[in-house]
């Protein structure tokens, strides 16, 4: 008798109905032709599926989707149980002191992110190691963003590491973190899957010298950038998904945010 298993590989569990939740992992298992998954995680954790916008609880609670994986992992269908999550480095901490059962987080981690105010690359993967869990990487190329860098920038990359193309670069500064221990990129053309094989087979650490450079240069495109977009300042006093929490920049406050509407001057 063959014994189908998965060695190592990620599976996601889908936000659904409470109702559908018995039977899901059944299925997938089914679908994938084995008898367990070796890291398993719940999709995109944020305050509004985690909290709900009412504070109340939101989609993961009222699901129980955790409770489902601990069960799934007690049955051996589930190896390592994990989450990957797009949210504030405050969320990402209350749910890893919650959920103390987790053992690995997805985020995106991107030198040209890594000090953002709305991604906070940096924040959040600093929480994740405080909690000592293990993180994957996704996006780690920024959809394709920084395989193409300003021609400052990839004069710096040549003359440092002529044998790393841009993404090459991209995929090392993620690779590079303590505690990473996969780098999800996707890829469009034969020539990337054979560029990003060749980076991680030959892998060896940027230095923090290299690192730092890195982080500079993205605050110089950023700053180029058309009518500054790269600038997310004027968002600082806003909440993820909520009203904002305290005085900013932005000139007016969005009316479903104000305690009462009233009718717009003529």
């Amino acid at each position: 008798m063959v014994e189908k298993k998965l060695g190592f590989g990620f599976m996601r569990l889908p936000l659904l109905d409470p109702a559908d939740q018995k039977s899901i992992d059944f299925e997938q298992l089914e679908n994938l032709g084995v008898d367990y998954v070796d890291r398993y995680l719940l999709h995109i954790l944020n305050t509004k599926f985690y909290n709900g916008l009412d504070g109340k609880g939101g989609v993961v609670k009222t699901c129980r989707l955790f409770d489902h994986a601990k069960e799934w992992k007690a049955q051996g269908k589930v190896r390592h149980i994990g989450f990957s999550f797009h949210d504030s480095p405050q969320v990402l901490d209350q749910i890893l002191t919650e959920h103390p059962e987790v053992e690995f987080v997805q985020i995106m981690i991107k030198y040209f992110d890594w000090k953002s105010y709305l991604i906070d690359a940096k924040g959040c993967y600093d929480v994740v190691r405080k909690h000592g869990k293990d993180v994957v990487v996704m996006e780690p190329v920024k959809g394709g963003v920084l395989a193409q860098v300003p021609e400052a920038t990839e004069t710096w990359m040549r003359a440092t590491r002529p044998e790393l193309s841009p993404a090459g670069w991209a995929l090392r500064f993620a690779a590079s973190q303590p505690g990473v221990i996969a780098v999800l990129s996707g890829m469009s053309t034969r020539e990337q899957l054979h560029d990003n094989v060749a980076n991680m087979l030959a892998f060896e650490p940027l230095t923090a010298d290299e690192q730092s450079k890195l982080i500079g240069l993205a605050a110089a495109q950023k700053a180029a950038g058309p009518a500054g977009t790269g600038d997310f300042t004027r968002y600082e006093g806003i909440a993820y998904h909520a009203c904002p929490s305290r005085r900013s920049s932005i000139p007016t406050t969005p009316p479903w945010c104000s305690p009462t509407r009233s009718s717009p001057a003529r």
